[in-house]
């Protein structure tokens, strides 16, 4: 669904199929169902540049970066489609490593940082809202409407 809720949902899903040995996770970008906002619409496309699959698609409505709002909105979308392709060489990396090893591409906190005990106790909120694409990118999607900044938890060691 076209909804802020529904992108939200996105990093847990894409997570958890890595994990069930489904690496090749992509959401529908500005939401299958329904119509997104021009926010929702670049926050979806800043997220699907970090996912295994980048795939912009809908039933209801266009999904091109050009179909929603103003020139900043659609320069902000252009700007995550060329470095998603910057990044291609990477994603390639990382999706070897997947099909050699096994190794989600969208991969939990805590498997990246397993001895870190504050995502288990304190932290545990970022366990669904932050991940890592790869081993080296730290990602954490903008979800929620209106959103100028957000939190973000740095895993370590302790």
């Amino acid at each position: 669904k076209a909804s802020f809720d529904s992108l939200a949902l996105q990093i847990g899903f894409g997570i958890n199929d890595g994990i069930a040995g489904f690496s090749y996770f992509g959401s529908d970008v500005g939401g299958f169902d329904g119509t997104p906002s021009e926010e929702l619409f670049t926050r979806w496309y800043q997220f699907g540049a970090f996912t295994p699959v980048f795939r912009a698609h809908g039933a209801d409505s266009d999904r091109e970066p050009w179909r929603y709002g103003d020139e900043e909105g659609y320069q902000a979308r252009l700007r995550y489609i060329a470095l998603r392709y910057k990044m291609l060489p990477y994603v390639y990396s990382s999706a070897w490593q997947t099909a050699k090893d096994g190794v989600p591409m969208m991969r939990p906190l805590t498997m990246e940082f397993p001895s870190d005990a504050t995502l288990y106790e304190k932290n545990r909120r970022y366990l669904s809202k932050e991940y890592f694409f790869g081993d080296s990118l730290l990602v954490a999607p903008v979800t929620s409407r209106g959103a100028s900044e957000i939190d973000v938890y740095l895993p370590g060691e302790g």
